[in-house]
């Protein structure tokens, strides 16, 4: 989309119209209205038919199977399982925005079936203000509420939320998300030169009470302090204790860096022959890690976890410069989590040799 030969309402209007499709498509909402707007988009036409081979009758249930595959048992499509460090602080998260949604007048009937921080719920509220500026000419310009928004609440966390459906088997969903932080890309850049800021993630250059402030701050270098962490040695010596601390980690991607799921958790259990529990992720990894211990194996999957995290550092690598402020502070996690696990490995091969 060039936005030079485009009207700054046309603009606009295609922006809403895109972000209410990508909003269906991730909501599961998929009916033959839907597939029509599909094959009216040549790029999206083109990821669907490489997926589909059908054009109607089975393909409704087909998606809607791959849909509840991917986001119903692998990959969180929520932002405070990437954004938070615990239950109290992902409620603080879905009432902060229940508010704000309030505030606006933002309201759906999907908000009645699904939790106000899904991905889809997100791009439907964008959708919305950029509709609240075409409807009425006097209407108060919402610019700088979408780029408050679009910066706190959709970008802060799209980028490890891409990473996750990059390794998903169902390949639709990896480019529609491609598409999708393409246009998100082009709509910050139209929304900051609209608004002539330089908001920053690490300063937090913005006015009190805006949503901003309802995100948790993000660790620095200084409060993770890993080269003199504890945790190594600790895990060592009382491994009951320590494998609590490294599940509550690694179950955190604002901790850790990168969202591990539980594919990849059965994956390293099959591949060492560990028993995996059923149960949530969370439950799923802490047998992984207890198994590991009881059968001796667990060097095997902290050098497993090791090659997870390199993929998940040459991911964020790849992406563009000009994208950087958002997937930064995501990089250096996992590269504090590749520290700790080397060091995890450095001790382990002390404690054997």
């Amino acid at each position: 989309m060039d936005i030079t030969k485009v009207s700054e309402k046309g603009f606009k209007k295609s922006l809403s119209m895109t972000f209410r499709l990508f909003s269906e498509l991730l909501l599961g909402k998929f009916d033959k209205q839907t597939l029509k707007k599909i094959f009216s988009s040549k790029e999206l036409l083109a990821a669907f038919r490489s997926c589909y081979s059908s054009e109607d009758g089975d393909v409704l249930a087909e998606f809607a199977s791959d849909h509840y595959r991917i986001f119903g048992l692998r990959i969180s499509p929520y932002a405070a399982s990437y954004l938070t460090m615990n239950s109290v602080e992902q409620s603080q998260m879905e009432d902060s925005l229940k508010l704000l949604y309030s505030k606006n007048d933002f309201f759906y009937p999907i908000l009645e079936a699904e939790r106000v921080d899904h991905i889809g719920v997100e791009l439907l509220y964008l959708s919305f203000l950029l509709d609240k500026d075409l409807e009425d000419d006097n209407v108060t310009d919402t610019g700088q509420a979408q780029l408050e928004f679009l910066q706190w609440h959709v970008l802060s966390w799209i980028v490890p939320f891409k990473q996750n459906l990059d390794d998903s088997s169902v390949s639709f969903f990896s480019l529609l998300l491609n598409s999708l932080v393409e246009v998100l890309h082009l709509y910050w850049i139209s929304l900051r030169k609209d608004q002539h800021t330089e908001l920053s993630l690490a300063g937090r250059a913005c006015k009190k009470e805006t949503v901003a402030d309802i995100l948790p701050t993000i660790v620095s270098e200084g409060d993770l302090n890993l080269e003199s962490s504890s945790l190594v040695q600790q895990l060592i010596n009382s491994p009951d204790t320590d494998l609590k601390a490294l599940r509550h980690f690694f179950m955190t991607p604002f901790a850790c860096g990168f969202f591990l799921c539980r594919n990849e958790i059965e994956r390293i259990g099959l591949c060492h022959q560990l028993p995996i529990s059923f149960g949530s992720r969370s439950q799923c990894f802490a047998s992984l890690l207890q198994s590991s211990m009881d059968y001796g194996r667990f060097g095997n999957v902290v050098a497993d976890l090791i090659v997870v995290v390199e993929k998940w550092r040459a991911g964020y690598d790849a992406y563009s410069k000009d994208f950087s402020l958002f997937y930064d502070s995501w990089n250096k996690k996992c590269q504090d989590a590749h520290l700790l696990l080397t060091k995890m490995q450095e001790k382990l091969k002390e404690s054997h040799g």
